[in-house]
């Protein structure tokens, strides 16, 4: 006797170029830039339409709810993480960045959950003198935290703090603040830079 029905769609799979427009969906988060880069068209202004029709499809759906419960899974996400990191960014303390003698702290020596607050750190050199006669006089490092209004707005909205009379189309997520951009920055200048930058980046994802 056949089967059909609901049986029948658990047996479809997903054929290699959906795959790819899943995984490069997940690492984007961008629609048509996912249909570009699965090769879909190389027609941009056809990509939102193809993309549009790709993410009505019930099993590219299924696997890009599926890769995320695994990426979750995997970083161990909750409400409560969420929050907690939102708090974080919403009151991080700068000073925890500096020593009793005011000098910048080696990367390592900052704690995780002021580090997992910043966004960016840009390294300026300082150097006198030309050619084989240059020498490093100093740094300067420019520290850019993620964004504390934002992070207190989501905060107070889970929390249901405002009264809004009017829901904005337009809303921020924890993916685009930590993706995202204007935050407050402060440049500093150490006497010893210690560290690896890019581990400050690699913890705070």
């Amino acid at each position: 006797m056949r089967q059909s029905g609901s049986h029948g769609m658990k047996l479809q799979k997903l054929n290699a170029q959906q795959e790819l427009f899943c995984q490069q969906f997940l690492i984007h988060r961008q629609i048509e830039k996912a249909v570009l880069l699965a090769g879909y068209t190389q027609n941009k202004k056809s990509a939102g339409v193809i993309g549009s029709r790709l993410m009505k499809d019930p099993l590219i759906q299924s696997r890009i709810n599926a890769l995320l419960a695994k990426i979750a899974a995997k970083n161990e996400l909750s409400a409560e993480k969420v929050l907690t990191r939102l708090d974080d960014i919403g009151g991080v303390d700068i000073a925890e960045c500096f020593d009793e003698k005011g000098q910048f702290k080696p990367i390592h020596d900052i704690p995780k959950h002021i580090r997992q607050c910043i966004a960016q750190i840009d390294v300026f050199e300082e150097w006198d003198g030309v050619g084989r006669d240059r020498e490093k006089i100093g740094e300067i490092r420019r520290i850019k935290f993620h964004d504390k209004i934002k992070a207190n707005e989501l905060l107070g909205k889970n929390l249901k703090l405002f009264n809004e009379v009017k829901e904005h189309k337009h809303s921020h997520t924890l993916e685009n603040l930590v993706a995202g951009s204007s935050g407050e920055s402060i440049d500093v200048t150490p006497q010893q830079i210690e560290g690896d930058v890019n581990d400050a980046s690699s913890e705070a994802d």
